[in-house]
């Protein structure tokens, strides 16, 4: 911004309204890119033990579970809570249709998660026991499949 001279905002409008490239890539500059998978563990156990029971209590096994992740970044939480529902279903053994809608202002980050591809070291840290082979990869880069 400095660059471009901006000092207040009606000059950014006018900067960003001639360029949707420029504008895009703002975006990417400064969207807050903290993520990993069970990045806080406190509030994962807590939603494992909490949150997720209550989902599946009292609902026909035909019923949809759906959950929305905001600013999902690159995706590994809203694919962290996926695999905690994966686990869940798989105690309960039952078998019902799960979505996980994720949102993030960053289109670029977006389409990473979208791809649901992550380095292979990535995922042998952060992802244990069961969870961990519904990975599938190669070339040092592991993909969740999409179900």
């Amino acid at each position: 911004m400095a660059v471009q001279q901006i000092k207040n905002d009606r000059r950014i409008r006018q900067v960003f309204a001639g360029d949707p490239r420029r504008s895009r890539g703002a975006v990417s500059r400064f969207a807050h890119r903290v993520t990993n998978f069970f990045r806080d563990p406190i509030a994962f156990k807590a939603l494992e033990d909490q949150v997720i029971p209550k989902l599946f209590s009292g609902k026909p096994d035909d019923d949809a579970i759906r959950v929305c992740r905001r600013e999902c970044s690159t995706g590994e939480e809203a694919y962290s809570i996926a695999i905690l529902l994966q686990e869940r279903m798989d105690a309960l053994k039952q078998s019902r249709k799960v979505q996980v809608f994720a949102t993030d202002i960053d289109g670029q980050a977006i389409t990473v998660a979208r791809a649901g591809l992550y380095p292979a070291s990535i995922i042998r840290r952060h992802i244990t026991g069961a969870a961990g082979a519904l990975f599938r990869g190669r070339a040092g880069r592991q993909r969740i499949p999409r179900q």
